[in-house]
């Protein structure tokens, strides 16, 4: 592994991190809106870096996130068990796609 995609997946693992933290806030009934826009622009970091050094899969998968936490979004509270599970489902995902690069 290069020291570029050292850098990129350790800066992708922070960001997969603080969004982990923010879906297990919202599970305990944290603040709906904020922190779902840190779990968005946690993965809208991810999704750039990865284009950047080009990680279409991970990219792709972060994509599909954000597409999932602006419907979330979108249908308003209350933040559910489901909507935690399939966050974190996905997250795990990413993580996986990660220790493969």
């Amino acid at each position: 592994m290069t020291l570029d995609h050292r850098v990129f997946v350790e800066s992708c693992q922070e960001h997969l991190d603080h969004a982990e933290q923010a879906i297990l806030d919202l599970e305990q009934g944290g603040a709906f809106l904020a922190l779902l826009q840190q779990v968005f622009r946690s993965l809208h970091t991810i999704k750039g870096d990865a284009s950047t050094v080009g990680d279409a899969q991970v990219a792709g998968q972060a994509h599909d996130m954000e597409d999932l936490v602006e419907a979330i979004m979108a249908a308003g509270p209350p933040f559910t068990r489901t909507h935690g599970s399939q966050l974190l489902n996905r997250l795990d995902h990413l993580r996986a796609a990660l220790r493969r690069v």
